[in-house]
């Protein structure tokens, strides 16, 4: 009798649990689900801001600069058949503007206008310049062949080289056009720039030019080699002169080398390319430099990919500059650098 009662006690304990465990009511909760973090996009509307800023360019009738914005807008749209059109778009706009300005350049060179025709075909460059025909009219036809020889200093920029040398900063378009810092808004210091002569200087008398050889062998020999360079390249201006020239180069090579020996590769290339290249062993070290500078570059260049991986954004710009003095042909970084600018800026100014 006690046995039963023990067995019947243990399935009414059974009957009890099993109705605890599969009642919905009196089950436990379950644990709480986690709720995926939507983290969003930082340059979502960089885009669109871009988009606005060539809007504003093409309403004053900047058109190259509004294109540059719209290459920007693809980079973070590259297969947007809308922005490509765009950029189409603008395109053939920019490309009319340049025509007009050419025809009136062709107009202004027929009447001897040569000021006027300048002018003109600097604007059509402008709008257009990867015109081959507008780059020979510039550089053989209206344009002397001598060059100005300008070495950036600290602080400079387009605009004030373009008022130093061609007394209207609005030519800073042209100093961009042959510099290689591509338009930044500051030149390197020690950039070497060789401009165009718009203005031709007057003629001199001979007497003049031998008293000048004097005085550019006499500066050279006291080292002042920026000096001897500036008086032997006016007496060039005015005709050939095998012994300018040779001031020139010596003076260029004793520049080049100074830089060299402190270690400045970038100046020292920059220097070493204005001199005659078989003059002394000025083709071994321009190769020898170009090979370090490649190998610098390329090393920084990762650097500054590994950074905005990271989302380091300044400390990419950073490497990516450094990249750019070494190898201002070097592509990639300048397309990287453009686009890293342009997120901070956007960033910014989200905060």
């Amino acid at each position: 009798m006690n046995h039963r009662r023990g067995i019947a006690q243990t399935c009414s304990a059974l009957l009890l649990l099993s109705g605890l465990l599969f009642c919905p009511a009196c089950a436990p909760p379950p644990p709480p689900r986690k709720v995926p973090v939507v983290h969003k996009d930082p340059f979502q509307a960089v885009p669109e801001a871009l988009i606005l800023k060539a809007g504003e360019f093409e309403k004053v009738g900047d058109f190259p600069k509004a294109l540059s914005y719209w290459h920007l807008v693809q980079d973070f749209r590259p297969h947007d058949p809308q922005v490509k059109a765009e950029i189409q778009r603008v395109s053939l706009r920019a490309l009319e503007e340049s025509r007009k300005h050419y025809t009136r350049a062709i107009e202004y060179s027929r009447q001897k206008k040569q000021h006027l025709a300048r002018d003109e075909f600097l604007l059509a460059l402008y709008f257009n310049p990867d015109d081959k025909k507008m780059l020979r009219a510039l550089r053989e036809d209206l344009f002397p062949r001598e060059v100005i020889v300008y070495r950036a200093k600290k602080g400079d920029t387009g605009r004030s080289i373009a008022k130093d040398i061609y007394h209207d900063p609005k030519k800073d378009f042209l100093v961009d056009y042959f510099s290689s810092s591509g338009g930044a808004t500051t030149l390197e210091p020690g950039e070497i720039l060789r401009l165009p002569i718009i203005e031709r200087p007057p003629a001199v008398k001979k007497s003049h030019s031998m008293t000048s050889i004097q005085k550019a062998r006499a500066l050279f020999e006291k080292k002042e080699y920026e000096e001897a360079i500036s008086l032997a390249e006016n007496i060039i201006a005015y005709g050939p002169s095998p012994a300018a020239r040779e001031i020139i180069n010596g003076s260029y090579y004793a520049l080049a080398m100074k830089e060299y020996r402190a270690g400045h590769l970038p100046e020292a290339e920059n220097l070493f390319k204005l001199v005659t290249r078989n003059f002394r062993q000025t083709g071994d070290y321009i190769e020898r430099i170009t090979n370090q500078l490649r190998v610098r570059a390329d090393y920084h260049y990762k650097k500054g990919a590994q950074y905005f991986v990271d989302e380091k954004l300044k400390r990419a710009i950073s490497e990516w500059e450094i990249t750019l003095r070494l190898n201002p042909n070097h592509a990639k970084a300048r397309a990287d650098l453009e686009k890293a600018r342009t997120m901070l800026k956007s960033l910014d100014g989200m905060q």
